[in-house]
């Protein structure tokens, strides 16, 4: 004879093994992010968002551009440097491409961890 076993129900279940699958895939997809170097390219739009993060758009010689942001980085060289830059100065920038869904946006970005004079 076989007693009920009480226990969380399957919809409880179900919902942890989600929530479970879903952090093991970002903690893949953020371990194996490639770093990229985009340059040279000027940077327009410098400014400081959100908490000490500095962010701007790249634009290359041929006229295309890209948004990027340096997570906390206001009070750094690195983001020092990003926000002094003269008009014409030319930049390499290294980083991930991420998507950003800010305010429910769905654009690609560069994180940037890094940069030099090109």
């Amino acid at each position: 004879h076989l007693e009920p076993r009480h226990g969380p129900p399957l919809a409880h279940l179900a919902d942890q093994l989600a929530v479970q699958k879903r952090d093991h895939v970002e903690a893949v997809v953020e371990a194996h992010t490639e770093l990229v170097a985009a340059g040279p390219a000027r940077l327009l739009k410098t400014s400081i968002v959100g908490n000490g993060h500095v962010r701007g758009i790249a634009c290359g010689d041929d006229g295309k551009s890209f948004k990027w942001i340096a997570f906390r980085s206001a009070d750094s060289e690195l983001g020092r440097a990003l926000l002094s830059s003269p008009a014409d100065a030319r930049w390499w920038l290294a980083g991930s491409i991420k998507r950003d869904e800010w305010n429910g946006g769905n654009a690609a970005e560069m994180h940037v961890e890094d940069a030099a004079l090109a």
